[in-house]
């Protein structure tokens, strides 16, 4: 017989509140056997009403930076890419020689030939970075001449609807 035991802490039917969540599975059989996945983690979180928006050639959003500094995404992200070939139809990043150095894709993907950086917009400020600012000029996001995206807040990749 096999019987499958749920636990949680929040009634999900109705979606889930914003807000940082975890989960695993553990199995244990009538033999006495037991397993556990790892813990994986998530946040939820609903970009705000005013945002920087890259649409696809349809109008549709793929990927968004909200005035919190929320980076949303339709697909997800590559980083560290050694060089970069745009593919045609995407938002494109070149940096002070006109190398590509970021883009993000008709379906929602970015690639960086850097790294993605959260929580901060305080360093590496340069006058050549492509800036993304809120509505009351504050700094929420960068992008710098070697392809590091720097934002605010967190980033959401695979997101429904940027």
């Amino acid at each position: 017989m096999n019987i499958i035991l749920v636990n949680q802490s929040e009634n999900a039917t109705n979606g889930l509140d914003e807000g940082n969540y975890s989960y695993f599975s553990w199995v244990n059989d009538t033999g006495g056997n037991t397993n556990m996945t790892e813990i994986r983690y998530f946040r939820t979180s609903t970009p705000s009403g005013k945002k920087f928006a890259i649409t696809n050639s349809s109008n549709d959003v793929v990927a968004s930076i909200d005035d919190t500094g929320d980076l949303f995404l339709l697909g997800n992200i590559a980083q560290s890419q050694s060089s970069l070939t745009a593919e045609k139809k995407s938002f494109i990043v070149t940096n002070s020689t006109n190398d590509v150095v970021s883009y993000i894709t008709n379906t929602g993907y970015l690639f960086l030939q850097g790294i993605i950086g959260t929580g901060s917009v305080s360093t590496g400020v340069a006058p050549t970075n492509l800036e993304i600012r809120n509505s009351t000029n504050d700094l929420v996001a960068f992008i710098n001449n070697t392809g590091s995206l720097q934002i605010l807040g967190n980033y959401y990749d695979n997101y429904e609807s940027p």
